[in-house]
């Protein structure tokens, strides 16, 4: 039996392995082209918040399930430069933010780009800030445009 765990253990570290050397290959950056598109998203979908209150997490931006995030998931697959795993992991209730780093530090880039002067907050451990409950990770103070109205 403890044979069997110490393989089973050795066969996991051998897989994450892999797949890390697999990330390392893929990881070029963030292109110029998936930049702007993510930009272009974050500027029709967000504006400045008016007071220097926290109005939008990380993880709100990325959702819990695909399509439920404020992002679209063609974007977030963008930010994780096309890692399906990652953008799994991102999604995933408890996850590491080493996880998905990668990802949240390409969205924290292009916010800052889409919304020069945004205050942006980085919470290495769950923290409150500036009118946000606690939260670990990214906070932009940026807030949802509201659509025109017909």
């Amino acid at each position: 039996m403890l044979n069997e765990q110490i393989d089973e253990r050795e066969a996991d570290l051998e897989e994450r392995e892999a797949e890390d050397e697999e990330r390392e290959a893929e990881d070029e950056g963030l292109s110029e082209e998936y930049k702007a598109a993510v930009i272009d998203e974050l500027q029709a979908k967000f504006q400045l918040a008016t007071a220097d209150n926290i109005g939008v997490i990380t993880r709100e931006m990325i959702g819990p399930s695909p399509n439920s995030g404020l992002l679209t998931d063609e974007s977030l697959q963008r930010l994780a430069l096309g890692s399906d795993q990652m953008l799994r992991d991102a999604r995933r209730n408890g996850c590491k933010r080493s996880a998905f780093s990668v990802l949240e530090n390409n969205l924290a880039l292009c916010v800052r780009e889409a919304l020069p002067g945004c205050n942006v907050v980085n919470h290495p451990t769950r923290a409150k800030a500036m009118g946000k409950p606690k939260f670990a990770g990214f906070g932009f103070a940026i807030k949802r445009r509201r659509p025109a109205r017909p």
